[in-house]
């Protein structure tokens, strides 16, 4: 299967998806469904486990939506879990140093002749077909045909990120722009001019590094505010999206339904 989200990014076009926080593979087939290019499955903040993130993957790949997933932690460890199970990339959460940054990289690609991956090799897991497939093709597929961005959701990332950018192999850098605001002590207000400030350091940073930008749509509820939040983040640099959240969604159509019968 191949990764819709690097198929955009090296064609210089958008990938667009919607990140599911739910345990259900439903969810995630209608993503796939309704045209999205990718679903981003939020290990971190999901209320599901191992089993249920790997029936998720499933569903993706049924219904050909490149799945992604936001790991717990910046732990290798869950890295390896989830590409093993068949994931084609990852979001690693809360990155502020250099030596993260590496070891997340590392931990996503399997060492080569080329590469200096720290992939742990086994031939019989889920993505590799349970040994039906080619191991040498295998690898070298995947080392090709995994999606890796690096969260930056403090100011010590932040400040970190130049040193940061140099890492090779990052495809992305992920706004966490609520932790950023959080951490800043402004409860999630990413409109705050101080963290605006933040936020304009990390365009500016990855813009100089030719890096792309990961944004979520946050704001817009009406056709012309989704529009206009799309296109300036495009201007900024981003070139991956989570255009919404299945909570959001669904919760956003609670509240119209219950409007138009309060009429």
């Amino acid at each position: 299967m191949d990764n819709r989200i690097l198929a955009h990014l090296r064609a210089g076009t958008t990938s667009t998806g919607v990140n599911v926080q739910t345990n259900s593979p439903e969810i995630v087939e209608m993503v796939g469904y309704a045209g999205f290019d990718h679903v981003m499955i939020d290990w971190e903040h999901g209320s599901f486990g191992t089993d249920a993130v790997v029936a998720m993957i499933r569903a993706a790949q049924l219904t050909e939506v490149t799945p992604i997933i936001r790991i717990p932690s910046d732990d290798p460890v869950w890295i390896k879990r989830v590409l093993d199970a068949g994931a084609l990339g990852v979001v690693v959460p809360h990155i502020s140093t250099r030596e993260q940054a590496e070891t997340a990289v590392n931990a996503a690609r399997y060492r080569t002749d080329g590469t200096h991956g720290a992939r742990g090799a086994c031939p019989s897991v889920r993505a590799a077909s349970h040994m039906a497939a080619n191991w040498r093709e295998f690898v070298h597929r995947s080392n090709e045909n995994i999606f890796v961005a690096l969260a930056i959701e403090s100011p010590e990332g932040v400040a970190a990120l130049d040193e940061i950018l140099e890492v090779p192999g990052i495809d992305a850098i992920f706004l966490g722009t609520f932790d950023l605001a959080h951490e800043m002590g402004f409860y999630g207000d990413n409109s705050a001019a101080e963290v605006v400030e933040q936020i304009d350091r990390i365009i500016a940073a990855t813009r100089k590094a030719g890096v792309p930008l990961f944004a979520t749509l946050y704001r817009g509820r009406t056709d012309e505010e989704v529009a206009a939040e799309f296109q300036r983040w495009r201007d900024l640099g981003a070139q991956v999206f989570n255009t919404i959240s299945d909570r959001r969604l669904f919760l956003q159509g609670l509240e119209d339904r219950l409007g138009q019968l309060q009429q």
